[in-house]
């Protein structure tokens, strides 16, 4: 399994199939934007781990109730799985092949759940082991494990938690503690190699196993969505960086009515990405989030490529 996180992180696909495929439901899978395309690979459904390889082109416009998928997986060399970790990252992203690399440094034995991982400027990837407070740490460009520090770090894994890196190269880790909602959060400094805890107020939203997490455009907030609990049904929270104080954004447009759970969100242009995960029978498979004014989120179904894609991907357990 890490053998292939790691081939994941480090390439970059170019080559282009051109069909029209309807996937199978897909949860816990990787979705990972290179060049305008969001790549989706592996994942689980009931009684079936998944192989499948595609992707969305966000280059040009498109509804998400005609959604046009590349499928790759006739390429794919990776097993089935669903839990991995993927970023975009590495020192060869235009070989147009998988490779496996090899990796110096010592491995983390094992990894109950990789899908909580971020990348960082210097190509530095940081997984959470979901299991004990290990922070095994990949250098995507030297190709050599380390780990961070475990001091102050929570007692037991955040297995199902929901990551996004921070502009002040912190790590924001929300969900999966022993408390019965999001009033407290960890944070990991990537420079400094060290924990802190931020008590948070507001409106706190309940634990949401498997929810999804990304970073606000102005980089001044984060945006929750989805997860799975039975005591509230709002769906979307924002927790701003400036105070740490929790609360519901205003939305306009056709909201989900389905609640979704292990599913994977990316920001692209200025839209907030959701891609498939459990919990939904009738809706479209991708549900796009215009976040680009603060004041009012807008539901849509249409994407229109802005003049710069950005990335923040986080994703759920």
């Amino acid at each position: 399994m890490l053998v292939y996180i790691s081939l994941w992180i480090l390439f970059q696909l170019l080559i282009e199939i051109n069909c029209q495929i309807s996937p199978d439901k897909r949860r816990r899978h990787t979705a990972t934007l290179v060049d305008n395309k969001l790549y989706i690979l592996g994942g689980s459904e009931i009684n079936k781990v998944g192989k499948d390889f595609l992707y969305i082109d966000f280059s040009v416009p498109f509804n998400t109730r005609n959604l046009l998928l590349t499928d790759l997986s006739k390429v794919n060399i990776v097993p089935p799985h669903f839990g991995a970790g993927s970023a975009k990252g590495g020192a060869n992203n235009d070989t147009n092949s998988w490779s496996i690399p090899k990796i110096n440094g010592d491995a983390p034995p094992v990894l109950a759940s990789a899908s909580t991982t971020v990348i960082d400027q210097k190509g530095k990837m940081y997984l959470w082991a979901g299991i004990g407070s290990n922070v095994p740490i990949l250098d995507t460009i030297n190709l050599v494990w380390t780990k961070g520090s475990s001091v102050g770090a929570p007692n037991v894994g955040l297995l199902a938690s929901a990551t996004t890196l921070l502009p002040d190269n912190k790590i924001i880790y929300l969900e999966d503690t022993n408390n019965d909602n999001i009033s407290q959060i960890y944070i990991y400094d990537t420079v400094n190699d060290n924990w802190t805890t931020k008590a948070t107020s507001g409106t706190i939203p309940p634990k949401k196993s498997g929810m999804s997490v990304i970073l606000g455009l102005d980089g001044q907030r984060v945006i929750i969505f989805g997860g799975l609990d039975f005591t509230s049904k709002e769906q979307l929270y924002e927790l701003s960086l400036i105070n740490f104080v929790w609360r519901i954004p205003k939305t306009s447009g056709i909201a989900p009515k389905e609640s979704r759970n292990a599913h994977r969100a990316n920001v692209i242009g200025n839209y907030m990405v959701i891609s498939y995960g459990s919990g939904y029978t009738t809706e479209n498979d991708i549900l796009l989030l215009d976040i680009s004014n603060v004041n009012e989120y807008i539901w849509t179904n249409e994407f229109k490529p802005s003049s710069s894609i950005s990335i923040s991907v986080k994703t759920t357990s």
